[in-house]
């Protein structure tokens, strides 16, 4: 599919993405992610906006932010090694950090949880903690609590009525 680029004029950040985590989708391997990145390269020097790759490999984050990139989106909160958190601290650049229950393709499989809240809170926790050991800023940091990743509706209508509670942090909060 052609990008166009002119239709997102109005954006303040385009978030590429070249593997689908919507529920369901099957991973996708490093080297066809890789691939389909690189087929997108061409349009970056067209864009004059922020450009966040959105992956949870390491390989295929450092790849987009060499090549133009300057922030990373990442549904695995740095994943369990914590590699794509220093590779943030490494480039100096923004990172999401989304909180997932599952894989994308079983999180929606009788996804359940005793207090979501509660749990979002700790994960982010946990993670600003490692996040600051590793030297990244905390304006480089953005919380997204994850809606429809592992989660009942009940559970999405929760987080939505109780986003103030994430405000405790003090760092920007995106919702996708």
């Amino acid at each position: 599919q052609i990008f166009n680029y002119k239709e997102y004029d109005n954006a303040d950040i385009i978030d590429i993405g070249c593997e689908s985590s919507r529920p369901g989708a099957n991973s996708l391997s490093e080297k066809d992610e890789l691939d389909r990145l690189a087929g997108f390269l061409y349009y970056i020097t067209k864009i004059e906006k922020t450009l966040s790759i959105d992956t949870y490999k390491p390989a295929v984050a450092r790849f987009a932010l060499e090549n133009g990139f300057n922030m990373i989106n990442d549904i695995k909160a740095g994943g369990e090694n914590d590699l794509m958190l220093e590779i943030a601290a490494e480039y100096d650049c923004p990172i999401v950090l989304m909180h997932m229950k599952g894989v994308p393709a079983t999180m929606q499989n009788n996804p359940y949880c005793d207090d979501i809240m509660s749990d979002i809170i700790s994960f982010f926790e946990m993670k600003l903690k490692i996040a600051e050991s590793l030297g990244i800023k905390r304006n480089n940091l953005i919380l997204d609590p994850g809606i429809g990743f592992g989660k009942r509706r009940e559970d999405n209508d929760i987080i939505l009525d109780n986003l103030d509670t994430l405000k405790q942090f003090n760092l920007p909060v995106l919702i996708g």
